[in-house]
């Protein structure tokens, strides 16, 4: 199919509303009714929908308009209308419910990788072409896969790119030494100080594991100061707890004597009839 050069009779199988808002025109465009409308979304001006970067089909032209003397305006009707169906990538039922993309003013295509302006969704096809829902909420509510990319070296979506990885991994990774085999042996206590590490292994090696054990000792020495002072703060806990028991038991004394001669009271009150 070709753009449009004339007016186009487009069969409309519902409409849903007209826009109300007037759009400008682009300069020198001509605008043929029938054919789908676009507006830049640059310079938001309407113009017939192309395969062309910053387009968004807005609806269908409802009349012409010459605007080579720049000045004019144009809304657009949305609704479900009758475009061509494409000849290289022509849609089947298969894509009812689908976006589909504009390959010009008055025909759609399937195919996202060669068409990247969508023209709505689909609504039926049949023998006479493809009923395309031109509201422009409708194809931005439905998901459409990435184009495929130009080489498996390199994949571009948006602003992400992912580049090709080379090198050889490393299978065979070098086996680990054995700690079996250092020289020398350790000895020493907790309070003493610890020995060096002595023998034909590399000296620097030596020296680190020396330093490391060394501190480990200061660690050790510390944790158990720390440890004594638990013990001497539990064994006080222990102490005021034997405290408060004696206390209870004091306590518990003395309410038991209370009781006693309250019992003494009731019976000399019962005794001389004062309670019945």
């Amino acid at each position: 199919m070709t753009a449009l050069s004339n007016n186009r009779n487009t069969i409309e199988l519902a409409t849903k509303k007209a826009y109300s808002k007037e759009f400008p025109v682009l300069n020198g465009e001509i605008l043929y009714a029938g054919g789908m409308l676009a507006i830049n979304t640059s310079t938001l001006e309407v113009q017939m929908a192309s395969n062309a970067a910053n387009l968004r089909v807005i609806g269908i032209c409802p009349k012409y308009v010459n605007n080579t003397a720049d000045g004019e305006v144009s809304n657009a009707r949305i609704g479900v209308f009758l475009m061509n169906n494409s000849s290289t990538h022509p849609l089947t039922n298969a894509y009812i419910g689908k976006v589909c993309y504009v390959e010009d003013d008055n025909t759609v295509s399937h195919d996202p990788g060669s068409y990247a302006v969508r023209a709505g969704v689909v609504h039926n096809v049949d023998d006479d072409g493809v009923w395309v829902d031109t509201e422009p909420e409708s194809s931005d509510n439905i998901a459409t896969a990435p184009s495929k990319p130009a080489s498996a070296d390199a994949l571009t979506q948006n602003a992400l790119t992912i580049s090709a990885m080379t090198g050889t991994a490393n299978i065979s990774p070098a086996a680990e030494t054995n700690i079996d085999t250092i020289g020398g042996t350790l000895t020493g206590t907790l309070d003493n100080t610890l020995a060096d590490v002595n023998g034909s292994w590399d000296a620097t090696a030596i020296a680190t594991i020396n330093k490391n054990f060394k501190e480990l000792q200061s660690e050790l020495i510390t944790q158990r100061a720390l440890n004594a002072v638990l013990i001497d703060n539990c064994k006080t806990f222990a102490t005021e707890l034997n405290l408060v028991k004696t206390d209870v038991a004091a306590v518990r004394t003395g309410s038991e004597a209370n009781n006693t001669a309250i019992d003494a009271i009731i019976n000399n009150l019962t005794a001389a009839n004062i309670m019945a």
